[in-house]
């Protein structure tokens, strides 16, 4: 993962390719990561799913398997990501 990565422990390893992860490593999201979000199929659980799927390189099927407080902590900082469009959304 890049440099500016953040990286969560979890609590509850999931297995991702056979093997136990304990840690998770989310990259920035780039332009072409929010239009695929906006694209993305399905209600805003799907989406937040895909653009978790895309930021850290960890197959669906394996984020499906997390445990719910270690989603949460994921979905934290994946959705801190849109904080400034939250903040355009309310100047207007």
């Amino acid at each position: 993962m890049p440099d500016n990565a953040t990286n969560i422990a979890i609590d509850f390893p999931i297995l991702v390719e056979g093997k136990p992860v304990r840690e998770i490593s989310i990259r920035r999201p780039k332009a072409r990561d929010l239009k695929a979000f906006d694209q993305a199929k399905g209600g805003d659980m799907a989406k937040m799913f895909a653009l978790a799927e895309r930021l850290t390189n960890v197959p669906e099927s394996s984020l499906d398997e997390m445990d719910l407080a270690d989603f949460a902590k994921v979905s934290e900082v994946v959705g801190g990501f849109f904080a400034p469009f939250r903040r355009i959304g309310e100047s207007a």
